[in-house]
């Protein structure tokens, strides 16, 4: 069995983040592992209220609805909102000694190699609905890729849904 020193946690700040955390943490406890919670923010999610603009792709077709584009403020805003969710989350699930990293970028994969390196991290974790495959919480083909390209290992915690009796 493998000791692990500093553990990569990834959330996507749902409901569900709370079983992630709280596995998270009983492997923290077990080995004494230092944890580092991450969270990654699509900007194509910052402007959700905003007024869409829609464009005709190349070729002609259906127009494709397009966001606008983010400024530097609303960015700042959701990084602090999404810090302040992630903070609590890991302080309501014994993870108050976490270091919490927030990152806006469109390839979770990356940040979370990136994360990996700065932090010297033997063990990634990130939830997994189970409903197909591995579809995990960041999102199957991001899953697929943290698993294939991870020098760490990773750990697929599943996770159920409120209404998921299984």
């Amino acid at each position: 069995m493998s000791t692990y020193t500093n553990i990569l946690v990834g959330f996507d700040l749902s409901t569900e983040s709370k079983q992630v955390a709280q596995t998270t943490a009983a492997m923290a406890k077990q080995f004494g592992a230092n944890v580092v919670c991450l969270h990654v923010i699509d900007p194509a999610t910052i402007v959700r209220d905003a007024e869409s603009i829609s464009f005709v792709a190349p070729g002609g077709g259906v127009p494709v609805p397009v966001a606008p584009q983010i400024t530097k403020e609303q960015q700042d805003v959701a990084i602090q909102r999404a810090r302040e969710t992630l903070n609590q989350l890991c302080k309501a699930q014994g993870l108050e000694k976490a270091e919490t990293e927030v990152h806006v970028g469109t390839d979770p994969k990356a940040v979370i190699r990136d994360m990996a390196k700065k932090y010297g991290v033997d063990l990634i974790i990130v939830g997994s609905h189970g409903r197909h495959g591995l579809s995990l919480l960041l999102g199957g083909s991001t899953a697929r890729s943290v698993l294939s390209d991870s020098p760490s290992d990773v750990l697929a915690v599943r996770v159920k849904e409120r209404n998921d009796t299984s």
